[in-house]
């Protein structure tokens, strides 16, 4: 499928976003996130849509230049939105939301999200994870 190609419903858009998320195309990735929501606007998407946003900054922050403030405002700005709306399906926003916080070397905001994550999904491999890499870090 080409890039400028228009895809009719909102699944397509996000499952092509989220193949552009796969392979670091954080541009692509948002703006397919974006046109999905659009069209119909579900938590997944906002979450899919936010960890874009939040790569593009962690980009940046690693050298790459691609990524701003605004993609960390985002981010969070996405996250929230399910947190708030769709509480039954914020674990994805809290861990996304934890990583953010953690990348700023937040840690107990960090692991507040976290844990939040696993309140709503104990079974959450990512959340367990890196609930245990944030405490080790906060403990050093």
């Amino acid at each position: 499928m080409a890039n400028n190609e228009k895809l009719g419903s909102a699944r397509e858009y996000y499952e092509r976003g989220s193949d552009y998320r796969a392979k670091g195309d954080h541009d692509q990735a948002i703006a397919d996130y974006s046109q999905s929501i659009q069209l119909d606007p579900r938590p997944v998407t906002y979450i899919g849509r936010g960890l874009s946003y939040m790569s593009r900054y962690l980009d940046m922050a690693n050298g790459n230049t691609q990524g701003s403030q605004i993609d960390l405002d985002m981010a969070f700005a996405d996250f929230n939105l399910v947190i708030q709306r769709a509480p039954q399906m914020a674990g994805g926003a809290y861990t996304g939301r934890g990583l953010l916080y953690y990348a700023l070397k937040d840690y107990d905001q960090a692991i507040a999200d976290f844990e939040a994550a696993l309140q709503i999904d104990p079974n959450n491999p990512d959340a367990r994870q890196y609930l245990e890499e944030a405490r080790q870090t906060r403990g050093r």
